[in-house]
């Protein structure tokens, strides 16, 4: 799992608008594709050109899972990370 950026729940913290938790948990069924290397978006990947490979590929599908919204009251944005990523592992073993 990525590590999660507290600077982009700032205008959550700030705001106190309700954060809502999400994962997805990609599988894989075709020949040579790789998550981490195929899926991704990491590195030096560009989003339009990255979406566009993506969407060609065969063999690979997604799981959505959703937790509960829940407000940043008395955190701030890195204790917010936290309880985010917390929430997220959680949606993964569910």
């Amino acid at each position: 799992m990525t590590r999660f950026h507290p600077s982009l729940l700032q205008a959550a913290v700030d705001g106190g608008h309700p954060v809502l938790p999400v994962a997805l948990k990609w599988s894989i069924t075709g020949p040579g594709i790789s998550v981490s290397k195929d899926v991704a978006y990491w590195k030096d990947h560009h989003f339009p050109a990255h979406v566009w490979r993506v969407l060609g590929l065969t063999g690979i599908g997604v799981e959505i899972r959703f937790g509960v919204p829940f407000r940043p009251d008395g955190l701030d944005r890195r204790a917010l990370g936290k309880e985010v990523h917390r929430r997220v592992v959680e949606l993964f073993r569910a």
